[in-house]
């Protein structure tokens, strides 16, 4: 093949630095030969750490501090401390006292800001436009010299941390977590409760204040503080920066928090060797096997703990998974770190059962062990070393840039304990063949430092699967009833403890090996051609995908990429069926369909997705989706072997049962979803046409057959047409062969276009008032209520949705801080821009323990008056502007990689737009809006009075509420005169559907603003 034009990864000379008491040699940072950004590194008088990136091409800048302190260190008498502190900080500061004068001033500049407390650093981040930085890092020091800590703002940010507890109290993920902890030592911070509530912190006064003032003083020191900041300034004022406005950060000199608990180990032999049961609030089945092992940071560069990740959590052919998915006990398995910690980190083995699976926990552990005597009688190879060097060698040269904000975020992080050198390049690269570090860390992954976790929603029962006799000592497996006797103290989670015993140490000690077992064979996908096809004539920045087959069912777009400079290639094609969506049946088949087509192909792709190959496919209401990406030397391979499997496909019956079951949990879990998540999926329901109910889903999955999948299989492939596009490092005839490839492959005939489904929405009825769709939320147990407000406005011009957008934009901060910091009434606190398709709204999400979901809407109508009669009539002109000129940012705002890039050009194709240019339309569109014109957009659209306001009200009742709900429900109008509706289809079959083109799967979020969609899924 032809020779790369890369060159190898370099180090990057940083210039000297200015003169100083504290200056040190410059520091030589490892960089990808394909990073345009300059690097320095270098400590501050007062003893933080800093790294600075210039970024030639930032729209934004960023900036992040990691302070090496957790909840790891909350006093014992005030669980929850650091995080509440977490909370504190951006209320407020001496310097700049009022509570909103960060997230207002970020607001009014493009930026926004977010924190996180772990077990052991706090990482408190923002972005905003590059211009306004100085102004927004002066505000930022201040959280770390003299925040307030004002007495009535703690008392009301108590209740937030309160509210975010009572959010993550039906989760799993948070509960299973908790209890890990709960099993730890007592003696080692571990077993803390981090999140805090109520019940911890009090009302946030008299002494959790002082204890919060305490915790600052004692250990927000500069010392253990670790700053980065992203922006496409020189470094010499960057540095300038750094230096002068964080000297005020007092160095206490403390020595590093962890300290504290270094010589306690979270998990002494005392606490290992037990099988923990455990009752979920979802339907999963879930094996773990827990161990401890060195910290990732220790032997970072021979990765001792990946290398044996990958070859425990391989899923080719004879691997751990291969052969537990044989024998129809599993589902997926994953191997790797979880936790990890400054003084060890845990080793996992996680394993989706299947139903057999939970009753033959026992043989499962078994086979995990006798995998790693597999792994260790083959002895450390160093090709497969060679392997994974090669994997992470491609990974970090062909690194796509990320944000700078989570790159500020995870770069200050991971200053705490890696060398600045290798800090760009620590997770990828492996520096080192380590074979003995390797065998160390084998010999750690015993039974008898193992702790065993079965999660199962039949133990609630007593159920006895996965239990066995006493002590392990009777049959494998037996059938003896499990009794949970404990409740995990802050999440309620039931659970029971059981030793191994002798037998089972015996037995798992020298396990028996299955002679399919196998280390990986050798990859046959990993890259070596990683040249970049020279650039077609007229090609340059700027340019669009072209339409280059129509006809024969494809409508095919492509472009080579000049500007990214990848050798990768991003695939999508949605093969459009009306078979796929039809009834409900239909659209299950479809689910089936692809969830089968994905668990064959299992081992073969394994090995792509490895070597940075990496496909998906999902069922659509337009038919089903392929999306294929990844590194353009070997993507051929792993598509033809895709397509032809679609091609051929017949059910295994042997699978078809667990797939089938799989399917049916993962949509009796939906229900389990916490309340806003419930509301958005109320609000798609009610509006879209067509559109099916995961309650008509669940009764067709249960009487699903495997003949009815391969009759829907034959029935999908006969007729279709397929939407594509190639975009990346392929030529525009590379890209008309992979179409021909497909078509002939697949056989299929042409689908006319008018058969293709394309979804439309209700038109909701004008009226101050509007509808009011009550709903019970889904799982009881679930103390939480939720309204989603949804005032539609219709198909807009650009002209007019830049005008919905900018009072989006103008509105965000002061609804989350009249809502959430002032009234505080709820931790989720959620306004913007919503869009289907075409059509456009505004709307609100609030979810509550404390307020029931009309009442909720109230505050919304309120905050709405007081927008339109006192925040926008009070805005200076300059804070408008500088509104405008942020969106306007945003809007012109670089594309930074080959996937983002790809995805908005898919977003385009997928909605049939194909308005390319969209974003400097808009972004001029937005120069031309006054301040009236967003008063007047107001007025007419979404306030009481509009008359041209359309708005629903879904109302989510947790059990807090089941009164209102029951009075609601009741009513045909509410006391405000809205409409109840009580069945979404008939409001569907009554209202008349606005024309649009086939729209998204629900409603998005804010569109052109990656901040926005963030924001959504994030809660």
């Amino acid at each position: 093949p032809p020779s790369s034009p890369h060159p190898p990864i370099r180090p990057s000379p940083l210039p000297t630095l200015d003169a100083s008491p504290s200056a040190m040699a410059p520091t030589e940072i490892l960089v990808s030969p394909l990073d345009s950004r300059s690097y320095r590194h270098f400590v501050t008088d007062n003893g933080i750490s800093v790294l600075l990136v210039r970024d030639p091409d930032a729209d934004k800048a960023a900036a992040a501090m990691d302070v090496g302190v957790g909840h790891f260190s909350d006093p014992e008498e005030f669980p929850g401390l650091a995080h509440f502190l977490e909370h504190m900080l951006f209320l407020g500061t001496e310097k700049f006292p009022d509570e909103a004068e960060f997230t207002k001033f970020l607001a009014e500049h493009g930026g926004d800001s977010n924190a996180y407390t772990n077990m052991e650093n706090t990482n408190y981040h923002f972005n905003v436009l590059n211009d306004a930085l100085p102004d927004a890092l002066d505000r930022f020091a201040q959280f770390f010299v003299a925040p307030r800590m004002d007495a009535s703002a703690a008392a009301r940010e108590v209740l937030a941390v309160h509210s975010e507890n009572q959010k993550n109290l039906q989760s799993d993920v948070f509960r299973a977590f908790q209890l890990h902890k709960t099993l730890a030592d007592p003696r080692h911070p571990y077993h803390k409760f981090g999140t805090g509530s109520s019940a911890t912190l009090g009302d946030g006064d008299g002494a959790v204040r002082d204890a919060l003032l305490a915790f600052h003083g004692r250990y927000y020191s500069a010392n253990v503080m670790r700053l980065c900041i992203v922006a496409n300034h020189p470094l010499e004022r960057l540095e300038q920066w750094a230096r002068e406005l964080f000297a005020p950060v007092r160095n206490k000199a403390i020595p590093s928090p962890a300290e504290e608990y270094a010589a306690v180990e979270p998990f002494p032999a005392e606490c290992l060797c037990k099988i923990v049961r455990a009752a979920p609030i979802k339907d999963v089945r879930t094996l773990r096997i827990v161990w401890m092992i060195p910290p990732y940071h220790a032997s970072y560069r021979s990765k001792p703990g990946n290398f044996l990740s990958h070859l425990v959590g391989h899923e080719g052919k004879g691997s751990l998974l291969s052969l537990l998915k044989d024998r129809h006990w599993a589902d997926s398995l994953s191997a790797g770190s979880s936790w990890s910690t400054v003084h060890s980190n845990f080793f996992e083995v996680s394993v989706d059962l299947t139903v057999e699976g939970l009753e033959r926990v026992d043989e499962i552990v078994e086979m995990v062990f006798a995998y790693l005597r597999v792994v260790e009688k083959a002895g450390i190879a160093e090709w497969v070393y060679d392997e994974v060097k090669a994997v992470g060698d491609m990974s970090f040269r062909f690194r796509e840039r990320e944000e700078t904000i989570s790159l500020a975020s995870r770069l200050a992080a991971d200053m705490a304990q890696m060398p600045p050198e290798h800090i760009l390049a620590f997770w990828e690269l492996y520096f080192e063949f380590k074979p003995e570090l390797v065998r160390g860390t084998l010999a750690l992954l015993s039974p008898q430092r193992a702790l065993v976790v079965i999660y199962s929603k039949s133990f609630e029962n007593g159920d006895a699967a996965g239990s066995a006799q006493e002590n392990g000592t009777g049959p494998q497996n037996g059938n003896a009833s499990v009794v949970l006797d404990r409740t995990e103290k802050w999440y309620g989670t039931k659970y029971s403890v059981e030793e191994f015993g002798a037998e089972r140490l015996r037995r798992w000690s020298n396990p028996d090996i299955p002679s399919d077992f196998a280390i990986p064979a050798k990859n046959a996908f990993i890259a070596t051609d990683f040249s970049i096809l020279p650039a077609p004539l007229g090609a340059g920045p700027g340019s669009v995908p072209e339409l280059i087959k129509e006809g024969e069912g494809w409508r095919l777009h492509h472009l080579q990429d000049t500007e990214f400079n990848r050798p990768k290639v991003n695939m999508f094609f949605e093969m459009r069926s009306p078979v796929a969506y039809y009834s409900p049946r239909h659209a299950i088949m479809a689910n089936l369909f692809t969830g089968l087509l994905v668990d064959e192909l299992t081992e073969f792709a394994y090995d792509a997705e490895v070597a940075g190959l990496n496909y998906e496919l999902n069922n659509t209401m337009a038919g089903i989706q392929l999306t294929v990406g990844g590194y353009s030397h070997k993507i051929k391979i792993l598509l033809e072997a895709i397509v032809e499997k679609i091609a051929s496909f017949t059910v295994n019956e042997q699978r078809f049962e667990m797939i089938r079951e799989l399917t049916e949990r993962d949509y009796m879990d939906t229900l389990k979803d916490q309340p806003y998540q419930t509301a958005v999926y109320a609000v798609s329901h009610a509006l879209e046409e067509p559109r099916w109910h995961i309650q008509e889903y669940i009764p067709e999955v249960k009487t699903a057959t495997a003949a009815e999948v391969n009759a829907f299989a034959a029935s999908f492939r006969e007729s279709m047409q397929i939407e594509g596009l190639i975009h990346g490092n392929i030529s525009r005839d590379a890209a008309l062969e992979t179409a021909a490839m497909v078509s002939r492959t697949l056989g299929f005939r042409p689908l006319p276009d008018s058969r293709v489904v394309r979804r439309r929405i209700v038109e909701l009825p004008t009226g101050n008032a509007g509808l009011v769709l009550p709903l019970a939320h889904t799982n009881p147990d679930d103390g939480n209520s939720c309204v989603e407000v949804l005032y539609q406005v219709g198909a807009l011009n650009v002209e007019e949705k830049v005008v919905l957008e900018l009072l989006c934009e103008i509105m965000e901060k002061p609804c989350y801080h009249r809502l959430r910091t002032v009234e505080q009434l709820g931790y989720i606190v959620w306004s913007g821009m919503a869009r289907n398709g075409s059509i456009y709204g505004l709307r609100f999400i609030l979810q509550s323990t404390v307020m029931s979901p009309a009442k909720l809407e109230e505050r919304i109508e309120a905050f709405l008056t007081e927008l339109a009669t006192d925040i926008l009539p009070a805005q200076p002109a300059k804070e408008f502007t500088d509104f405008v000129d942020s969106l306007v940012t945003l809007k012109l705002e670089k594309v930074k990689s080959l996937g983002r890039q790809s995805e908005r050009f898919w977003s385009e194709i997928s909605r049939e737009d194909y308005l390319y240019n969209r974003f400097p339309l808009e972004a001029a569109a937005l120069r031309r809006v006054s301040q009236p014109e967003v008063a007047a957009f107001l007025v007419a659209h979404i306030l009481p009075a509009a008359p041209q306001r359309r708005k629903l009200a879904v109302l989510v009742h947790g059990n807090a509420h089941g009164a209102e709900l029951k009075e609601v429900s009741g009513l045909e109008k509410t006391e405000a005169g809205a409409v109840v509706v009580r069945d979404a289809l008939a409001l569907r079959r009554t209202r008349p559907l606005l024309a649009q083109g086939r729209g998204e799967e629900g409603w998005s979020g804010v569109d052109g603003k990656d901040e926005g969609k963030k924001k959504m899924s994030a809660l």
